[in-house]
Formats: structure tokens, sequence, C-alpha cells
């Protein structure tokens, strides 16, 4: 299934770069499996998105973004995103 990423909510200090990756579906949340998830899944191969927030030059503080992703099959979900620059 394809993968994909919406920005819904930009950020107010910088900008959000999405990028494709290929990587393996593992134990999530320090050790534990997700809700819904299966052991024997953990180690496949899964395309995924990897979410890059870069500020504007010299910016600290807090700013914040929401996106909107998932495999594209009805399962997506909206999660914002708040990111201390320091």
């Amino acid at each position: 299934m394809p993968v994909s990423a919406n920005l819904v909510v930009e950020p107010k200090h910088g900008e959000v770069r999405f990028q494709k990756i290929n990587s393996t579906i593992g134990n999530f949340g320090g050790g534990r499996l997700m809700t819904g998830s299966v052991q024997e899944c953990i180690g496949l191969p899964i395309e995924a998105i990897q979410v890059v927030y870069i500020p504007v030059n010299g910016f600290t503080g807090s700013d914040q973004f929401t996106l909107n992703g998932g495999p594209g099959n009805g399962f997506n979900k909206t999660i914002a995103w708040r990111i201390q620059v320091e």
C-alpha cells in the first residue's frame, strides 16, 4: 500500500519536509507492540515517511504543526506536533 502524509497546519517558524524511506516493522513505544499489531509482523519491510522539521535560521523557542497521514487505506490519522528548538 502506498503511504502518504499531508501538512494540515504549517509551522510558523520553519518548514516541514516529508521523505519516503524503507523501514521495518518494529517494537514501538519502548518495546511494546502497538495495539492491533501481531508479533509475526516484527522485522517485515514497510514503506514509511520520515518527517523533518527545519527551523528558520536563528529561531529558538517552540513551534508546532499538524499532519495527516497513513497507509492510504482508510487508516490515516491526524497528529499535532510541538517542537522545542534550542
